[in-house]
């Protein structure tokens, strides 16, 4: 530490970061790319972040440091992001909308709850599989391809699967 460059030093003799000018800062809650391989895995610790893949190591943003090197602090509590509810596209309710689907070339009603551009949700017809290939028939008659993403208990969504050029959200 004896050879720190003045210009990075205090009145006092401490180092003082911030003087040294842009530097890479790891942020809680934020995707953060690893300024020496591009990847974003990290291993966070009270005071540093290190890259899981080539080790390069970035002090945490929210850490604290004094001139006698780095105080931990009790940070505020951060809300946790929900994943779950990260979408593309808008989704817009069902408002009682019933749409059909061809499942192996037979028609079944099915109860909308909430549909985007990318999607629908609603109640099954009958038991469908993950993966699961159907056709979705809208009120005019417009029929496009979806697959069956995820299902619970008797609510399935579904995702379509080719490009939807028109507006789905609303009935023709």
């Amino acid at each position: 530490m004896g050879n720190m460059p003045a210009q990075f030093r205090t009145k006092s003799g401490g180092i003082d970061p911030s003087v040294r000018g842009y530097q890479f800062l790891f942020h809680a809650n934020e995707c953060n790319r690893c300024p020496g391989c591009g990847r974003a895995q990290w291993y966070v610790g009270r005071l540093t972040a290190e890259c899981v893949f080539c080790g390069t190591a970035l002090p945490l943003a929210e850490a604290h440091w004094s001139e006698s090197g780095a105080t931990p602090q009790r940070f505020a509590q951060v809300e946790p992001i929900d994943w779950s509810d990260r979408r593309r596209y808008e989704r817009k309710n069902g408002d009682g909308r019933v749409l059909q689907l061809l499942i192996d070339g037979q028609r079944h009603e099915f109860k909308v709850h909430d549909i985007s551009v990318g999607g629908l949700k609603g109640d099954a017809p009958v038991e469908l599989e993950d993966a699961q290939k159907v056709e979705v028939v809208f009120e005019g008659g417009r029929t496009v391809s979806a697959k069956v993403r995820w299902t619970e208990g008797e609510m399935a969504g579904l995702s379509f699967t080719g490009p939807v050029l028109i507006d789905l959200t609303r009935p023709e």
